[in-house]
């Protein structure tokens, strides 16, 4: 009677553990694996999944900057915000570094792109860019973070 008693004991934990609540859908979720690419390569899909499309267009440069230009296929009916966050050049930590669009619902569309100064550059005693590496992070409802996956982009 004690050994079926044990058993039942352990088997209503059991249970109760896996009764917890489902995971949300729209939580954040990463993608494992780092899209890393040449900044010469054009119209790379660094993300797509049934909610959300970021392809890297081109990378631009001007007298004053280098701008990592996007375009977002938006396919749900939300509105998204996309952000970096822990953004490194060449391996250093910058703070000058950073970005934010908004992408419309069920839209697809050109973002203003990740600016990257050359003032900014020279104060961080960064001659010129090797690397660009950190997450893109999608968010909705101003806060909620939907989607997070890193990305790195080597210039040539």
């Amino acid at each position: 009677m004690k050994k079926l008693t044990c058993l039942l004991a352990l088997l209503l934990i059991f249970t109760a553990a896996a009764c917890g609540k489902p995971a949300d859908k729209d939580r954040v979720s990463e993608n494992k694996v780092s899209t890393e690419f040449a900044s010469t390569d054009k119209n790379k899909v660094l993300y797509d999944k049934d909610d959300i499309k970021v392809t890297f267009l081109e990378m631009a440069e001007d007298e004053y900057s280098y701008t990592v230009k996007l375009s977002y296929d938006n396919k749900t009916d939300k509105k998204y915000d996309i952000q970096t966050r822990n953004v490194k050049i060449n391996g250093k930590d910058t703070n000058s570094i950073g970005f934010s669009d908004e992408i419309a619902p069920s839209t697809v569309t050109e973002g203003d792109g990740i600016g990257i100064y050359k003032a900014e550059l020279q104060k961080e005693t960064i001659e010129k860019p090797e690397s660009l590496k950190g997450d893109f992070v999608v968010i909705y409802n101003n806060t909620e973070e939907a989607r997070k996956f890193p990305f790195t982009i080597n210039f040539k």
